[in-house]
């Protein structure tokens, strides 16, 4: 088992995979129909796991995900000019080691839904679209009209779940 120090991107994958290996280990869980679901930085982090775990996940759903460490760093750095003034040297020392847009492309053929509010302000809408050009088939995207980070599971909760338990169905049927 490969062994990570202290909160890092490593560490959080393994993490997931320490998490995934536990679920598909119980007894009453078919390990052939377990599904993964992550925002954000899980988004991100799921994407990778997915990729490194090929055949484990059924189908995979990101929401609100970033497409690299790097990229998000630089839109938050550089959304105002004190930040930018101050700490425009940051996104330069992070790495480029496990950003999702590297393995999303890795994930098929497990069936992967990406899904992004139009105005989110966090991750940028245009990061999920990325994520998604780069990413092979089975693959869906829905962009929610208007949404910000997350905000589609409060204003429109209906439709989002709707949406995700129609892909699961699909992934679960699928060969």
């Amino acid at each position: 088992m490969e062994k990570a120090a202290a909160i890092s991107r490593h560490g959080s994958i393994l993490d997931t995979e320490a998490a995934l290996d536990f679920v598909r280990a119980r007894p009453e869980v078919d390990a052939e129909q377990v599904f993964m679901v992550g925002q954000s930085l899980g988004g991100a982090v799921a994407i990778v796991t997915a990729a490194r775990r090929p055949g484990q996940v059924r189908g995979l759903v990101v929401e609100g995900a970033f497409s690299s460490y790097r990229e998000i760093a630089w839109h938050h750095v550089g959304a105002n000019a004190l930040t930018m003034a101050l700490a425009w040297w940051y996104p330069l020392m992070l790495g480029d080691q496990f950003d999702p847009i590297d393995s999303v492309a890795m994930v098929a053929p497990t069936p992967i839904l990406i899904m992004h509010g139009e105005m989110d302000r966090v991750v940028p809408v245009r990061m999920g679209r990325k994520l998604f050009e780069a990413a092979k088939e089975p693959k869906e995207l829905w962009i929610s009209e208007g949404m910000d980070h997350y905000q589609v599971w409060e204003d429109d909760d209906d439709e989002a779940r709707r949406r995700v338990l129609e892909f699961f169905g699909k992934a679960a049927a699928s060969e």
